[in-house]
């Protein structure tokens, strides 16, 4: 984890104090003027977002009057709120819609999709897009490891090979029309912008060795800041030939596969791989000999008596 020092970004809020900066939190205190834009941000230089693996945590409490604000992290070509923004920047944002209910919204390139969730809830999530990639997915769990399967996973298409130069630890969205409020209270942090990069992988010894069967095994050691597929190849020699289905693995992760169908008393190949958006990772060469076949029955000596003939 690396993230991101909040106090070195720069705020915007008017000289108001509608929000309070942490080094690794922003918190939103209410209610900002509906005229007002609040939001917090660092330029990275030009077209330095491409591939995207974001982590960060948002909450947002419950409010029962509508319309209400909007907090949000983001990533952008212009500086200003989300009304300022053009087609093109992505953001995922969080909103309370009331009776205990928030929204969280994944939005860019004119479309958005919605998870709704609890309001007072913390809510893990991680924004993923791949170098150059028309889709960026976002991820939201509900543990802060991430390793339990997603609440839901949104998806906003439209990107085409966009990049992007400000980072928003904070964004609100500035209403045009009159209202009491339009900032939410909650806050966002524990904000980590590390590059997705292509995967380590070690290939561990097979164990379980028979004659036609045995188990491959394998550590993830780094998932390059993303979920991997990871599994095997495997064949008579090193070109392998043959690869096992994959399965899902973070970094520290095990993983293991029992294949069939071998020769017995043969010397086996296998190595692990990983694979992400950025690429895939191997793991070293191993080997495994099958046992001999055992015979379908001992052969036992026998004598029979006849007339000058013995066996």
């Amino acid at each position: 984890m690396a993230y991101e020092n909040l106090l070195t970004y720069t705020e915007v809020d008017h000289t108001e104090d509608h929000l309070k900066v942490y080094a690794n939190k922003v918190q939103a205190i209410p209610y900002i003027p509906w005229t007002y834009a609040a939001y917090l941000y660092f330029d990275y230089g030009v077209n330095h977002f491409n591939n995207l693996s974001v982590n960060f945590e948002i909450f947002c409490e419950n409010q029962p009057v509508l319309p209400n604000g909007v907090g949000a992290i983001g990533f952008s070509n212009v500086i200003g709120n989300i009304s300022d923004w053009a087609v093109g920047n992505v953001y995922c944002s969080a909103q309370s819609r009331g009776s205990n209910i928030i929204w969280i919204i994944l939005r860019g390139s004119g479309t958005y999709d919605t998870f709704i969730g609890v309001a007072s809830t913390l809510y893990y999530c991680t924004m993923l897009r791949s170098a150059g990639g028309d889709t960026v997915t976002l991820k939201i769990y509900s543990d802060a490891a991430r390793t339990e399967p997603p609440l839901d996973t949104l998806t906003v298409d439209g990107f085409g090979t966009a990049k992007w130069q400000y980072s928003y630890a904070f964004v609100n969205q500035k209403s045009e029309t009159p209202v009491p409020d339009r900032l939410f209270t909650g806050f966002i942090q524990n904000l980590d912008l590390a590059a997705v990069v292509a995967p380590g992988v070690t290939t561990d010894p097979a164990t379980s060795v028979k004659e036609r069967t045995a188990d491959l095994n394998g550590t993830l050691d780094d998932d390059g800041g993303q979920e991997c597929n990871c599994g095997f190849d495997y064949g008579l020699t090193t070109g392998y030939g043959i690869r096992t289905p994959w399965q899902s693995k973070y970094s520290g992760q095990t993983f293991a596969q029992i294949i069939g169908g071998l020769y017995p008393n043969k010397t086996y190949h296998f190595r692990a791989y990983a694979e992400n958006t950025e690429g895939m990772g191997y793991g070293g060469d191993r080997t495994f000999t099958t046992l001999p076949a055992e015979a379908l029955g001992k052969t036992r000596g026998f004598a029979f008596r006849g007339k000058g003939f013995r066996v």
